[in-house]
């Protein structure tokens, strides 16, 4: 019994219903990143050329616990005679620290992610500008911004996405990819 077979232009064989994709000129759907070129295409068409370093799971859970508030302790009376130190995580000054901290960790979570994962600096205008509103701005907070103003908000998700990526695929490597034979 002979099985039809149909060649990709890398030359490798494969059955006729073998499961693939075949290349078309249709554009590929926004947000994606662009693995070859090792750039992140946004909704809008804005291009933000990624660094390809590992982001550090160590570091993000340091970044994560820095700066959390402790439980504060109260101390309670059991049967009315023994005391006992507990945690009192329900103190409404506790739970108001807990939730500014909760704000400012998704923050510095992803300023490290952004900062580590694009590559580049602003450009000379933009910080500039930006400088004029934010005197105290260090070259990271730039950074950041000008990382966020590149890319629209219902990107972020993806974006993040393609940051925790943690490489970019090269065309050495989709090359090797594409001879790899079993």
């Amino acid at each position: 019994m002979q099985i039809d077979t149909l060649s990709t232009p890398n030359g490798i064989e494969h059955p006729q219903d073998a499961p693939f994709i075949i290349a078309t000129d249709t554009p590929l759907p926004l947000p994606r990143v662009d693995a070859e070129r090792g750039v992140f295409l946004t909704s809008i068409h804005t291009e933000v050329q990624l660094s390809g370093q590992k982001i550090s799971s160590l570091m993000l859970e340091r970044i994560v616990n820095e700066g959390k508030p402790k439980i504060p302790m109260i101390e309670v009376t059991l049967l009315g005679k023994h005391k006992q130190i507990q945690a009192n995580p329900n103190d409404p000054g506790y739970v108001a620290l807990l939730q500014e901290w909760q704000g400012e960790q998704n923050i510095r979570v992803m300023r490290y992610m952004f900062c580590v994962g694009v590559k580049g600096q602003p450009p000379q205008e933009f910080v500039d500008t930006h400088r004029l509103f934010l005197p105290d701005a260090t070259d990271l907070d730039l950074k950041y911004l000008w990382v966020t103003s590149l890319v629209p908000d219902d990107d972020i998700d993806s974006f993040t996405a393609a940051i925790l990526g943690q490489s970019i695929t090269t065309q050495k490597g989709l090359e090797e990819a594409a001879n790899f034979s079993e």
